[in-house]
């Protein structure tokens, strides 16, 4: 049975929250799935506007989806490509994405974000699942021209509030084939489907935890469909959707500052 997790702010204190099956928000004491314990407390008209997980990390795939336009000499590789993004990327559903005046062909990248439950290092395919507390939506916002301009993902993609993500954290769910997509103003943009992807979720999991140990809330990127993403500038709307796990939206908006580099 699906299930749905928030934080919230109550009293003064956060907690993760659970929803019930009457849609209200129950209380949980707690850090992550293995810790959690039911208080019975239900506010009333909770606020829940923060982020739902606490990574230590994000960790991205790119080139991981078999519908892919490769660029002329281009070919998948036999192993995705890994990247990692600061948590200052990380904004939340309605906020705005700032774009640096160093960033001058930015893009917007739909993306399966999978929310680790368990500490996680050198697990097998066959055990990883056991190792994932839920799904979330994210955006994998890229400088598509820094990324061509260093020849690495280091800059383009880690930028503050260059990664916004759903509001809630959604497991016990099938996601081997949901669709995703992207609307730009209303206008729709990338639209695939998550069978699509090249190296699925726990052969994704089981590779990363031979590079470093995935903690509990940390988030992995499992890929964009269709490309490289859309190409946005300031001013636009995003709305963003996973079938089942969500939507969210979020405008882009130049910076107030200038930059001398």
């Amino acid at each position: 049975m699906m299930k749905k997790y928030a934080r919230i702010k109550y009293e003064g204190k956060v907690y993760f929250a659970l929803m019930s099956g009457e849609g209200k928000w129950q209380l949980l004491e707690g850090s992550d799935p293995c810790t959690f314990t039911e208080t019975g407390i239900f506010p009333e008209n909770p606020d829940i506007q923060l982020i739902p997980c606490t990574p230590t990390k994000i960790v991205g795939v790119g080139l991981n989806y078999k519908d892919m336009d490769l660029k002329p000499g281009e070919s998948f590789p036999r192993r995705p490509k890994m990247y990692i993004k600061p948590l200052s990327a990380m904004i939340g559903d309605g906020e705005d994405i700032i774009l640096s005046p160093m960033v001058h062909d930015p893009c917007s990248e739909v993306e399966l974000a999978v929310v680790m439950g368990r500490y996680c290092s050198h697990v097998s395919q066959e055990d990883a699942e056991k190792y994932i507390w839920g799904y979330m939506l994210a955006n994998d916002m890229t400088a598509s021209d820094l990324q061509k301009e260093d020849g690495v993902w280091g800059r383009a993609k880690t930028f503050d509030t260059f990664c916004p993500v759903s509001q809630y954290i959604v497991s016990e769910v099938d996601v081997s084939d949901l669709e995703i997509s992207t609307r730009i103003n209303g206008k729709l943009g990338q639209h695939g489907s998550t069978k699509d992807m090249l190296k699925k979720i726990p052969w994704l999991i089981s590779y990363i935890s031979y590079v470093y140990a995935l903690q509990p809330g940390d988030l992995l990127l499992t890929g964009t469909p269709t490309g490289y993403g859309d190409k946005v500038r300031a001013g636009d709307l995003l709305e963003m959707e996973i079938e089942t796990i969500g939507k969210m939206h979020n405008r882009i908006k130049a910076a107030d500052y200038s930059c001398e580099f």
